[in-house]
């Protein structure tokens, strides 16, 4: 089971999404979060939505890092339309 963080934006109506850690099961989280990301592995973690989007929608998200706060970027693309992007923490990885 990976864990899982929920993403809320900073303010209502931005781009800029904020993780905030969680005890919920994927199943949960299908149910009450818009989007959330898990933490897949080596500071990688996968964007999730409960509904399906399109890769047009995710791209302009910017989301932190829960664990530095910096920039997550993009590294792989989406498996299906609920389980999107692969992204990386470049800041953490160099630690």
């Amino acid at each position: 089971m990976s864990y899982i963080y929920k993403l809320a934006p900073y303010i209502k109506g931005c781009d800029i999404m904020r993780p905030t850690s969680t005890d919920y099961s994927d199943e949960y989280a299908q149910t009450v979060c818009d989007y959330y990301i898990t933490d897949e592995m080596n500071h990688k973690y996968r964007l999730h939505s409960s509904k399906p989007k399109r890769l047009a929608d995710c791209l302009p998200l910017t989301i932190k890092c829960p664990k530095c706060t910096s920039n997550l970027t993009p590294i792989d693309a989406p498996i299906n339309s609920t389980d999107l992007l692969l992204y990386e923490c470049r800041r953490c990885k160099k630690y």
